[in-house]
């Protein structure tokens, strides 16, 4: 993931997975969406480093692992979620 505003992004800072399909799980999850919709929506925390920041420019690595039983393409859409504000 890369910060491509110019703007810093404050922590922390998640990834949220809208709409994965159903025949898939994420495994590393970090929790589900109670409060931002769509609730149960798996996520998972950016490590943005001590300072909590990613800065304009600033690139963090993300994994997915997911459980796939029926091993068939796995399919959703993504979107960010910055600061302290319910996931």
């Amino acid at each position: 993931m890369r910060n491509t505003s110019a703007a810093a992004l404050t922590g922390p800072v998640s990834v949220v997975l809208d709409a994965l399909s159903a025949n898939a799980t994420l495994f590393n999850l970090t929790g589900v969406t109670s409060c931002a919709a769509p609730a149960g929506s798996a996520y998972v925390h950016v490590n943005v480093g001590a300072d909590g920041l990613l800065t304009p420019g600033e690139s963090a690595t993300i994994v997915l692992e997911f459980v796939n039983p029926t091993n068939t393409g796995i399919t959703y859409a993504t979107r960010v979620v910055a600061g302290a504000g319910c996931r």
